[in-house]
């Protein structure tokens, strides 16, 4: 076997040689992920076509949306690097499919959550503003059983004094009596008032404290759910919303759940970035950046190393 191989190597390896040169070596890389063989899709001096696939429709998402996302995006990358790089041909190489799984129903999920957070804050404000008119309402009535209760006892000490003048035979006068029932009067009307009064303040109090303890259930409940969603929903999370897939024979970006229009937007700008031969970068707040945390959702812009490392990718291309 050794004499074999020692008579024969020198024809083996011309023969290697001629296949290498020919380009028949087998490419044993064909079927890994994109993520793994990235730098075979860096083609920026040729914008990166895109369609659109299959969006189940339990997504809520359409073609116009979609494209007119897909512009935004495009515009974002094309304006950094200086160059036209995304562009939607209904043949185009990447292909973007909705695709509806656990990861959208767990979405699902936390939107619902977020949503009953939302209707119980709701709730607690409500019954917060509701207090506080009864507060309130309450304070002003005491203020009133205040007043009416110094007018009373006011009354009362001038009828009694009246009384005492009237028990010395030698000051009663017939104007007096007239006096003696006004005021027995004024003071009845104004007893019956402090007992309505005291009702009113009675009635309000027990409100206030019902209200009180309603506060401190809906309080609890909101607390409660806050701390369920951030103990399943609250940590930074990869992109796993979406992927980017080349097999070398379909290019494709499958989205897999969203939870509002911002982020997908996010997730398709990370996943385009992919699709136009990007890695990931180490700033938190790129749109390259392999977890979703710190990127401003709501505008959507490119951080230096994502403009960085487009132009060092286009210019390492031909491009300008």
């Amino acid at each position: 076997m050794t004499v074999f191989r020692m008579k024969y190597f020198p024809f083996i390896l011309c023969c290697s040689f001629v296949f290498i040169t020919a380009g028949f070596i087998p490419d044993f890389t064909a079927k890994l992920p994109q993520q793994a063989s990235i730098e075979s899709t860096r083609r920026c001096p040729q914008p990166l076509t895109w369609k659109i696939g299959a969006i189940d429709p339990r997504f809520d998402i359409n073609r116009e949306t979609l494209k007119n996302m897909m512009a935004d995006i495009g515009d974002l990358w094309s304006n950094a690097a200086g160059m036209n790089l995304i562009v939607y041909s209904d043949s185009g190489r990447v292909t973007i499919n909705f695709i509806y799984g656990r990861e959208q129903k767990i979405t699902n999920s936390e939107r619902q959550l977020s949503q009953r957070i939302d209707q119980l804050k709701l709730q607690h404000r409500s019954l917060e503003h509701r207090y506080e008119s009864v507060f309130y309402s309450h304070e002003d009535q005491l203020d009133e059983y205040d007043r009416k209760l110094e007018a009373y006892k006011n009354q009362v000490e001038e009828y009694n004094w009246l009384i005492l003048r009237r028990s010395d035979a030698s000051v009663v006068e017939d104007l007096e009596n007239e006096r003696l029932i006004k005021f027995k009067k004024r003071i009845k009307s104004l007893k019956d008032e402090l007992k309505i009064l005291e009702k009113t303040l009675n009635d309000e109090a027990k409100k206030l404290a019902q209200l009180s303890g309603q506060l401190d259930d809906a309080a609890n409940r909101v607390n409660k759910l806050i701390f369920s969603y951030n103990d399943r929903f609250g940590s930074a999370r990869t992109f796993y919303q979406g992927v980017y897939i080349d097999d070398l024979n379909h290019q494709k970006i499958n989205i897999h759940e969203y939870e509002n229009t911002d982020k997908l937007r996010l997730v398709l700008a990370h996943e385009a970035g992919h699709a136009l031969g990007l890695s990931h970068v180490s700033n938190p707040t790129s749109i390259m950046y392999f977890k979703m945390e710190y990127q401003n959702e709501q505008t959507l812009q490119l951080s230096k190393e994502d403009i960085r490392a487009i132009r060092d990718l286009c210019n390492s291309q031909g491009g300008r």
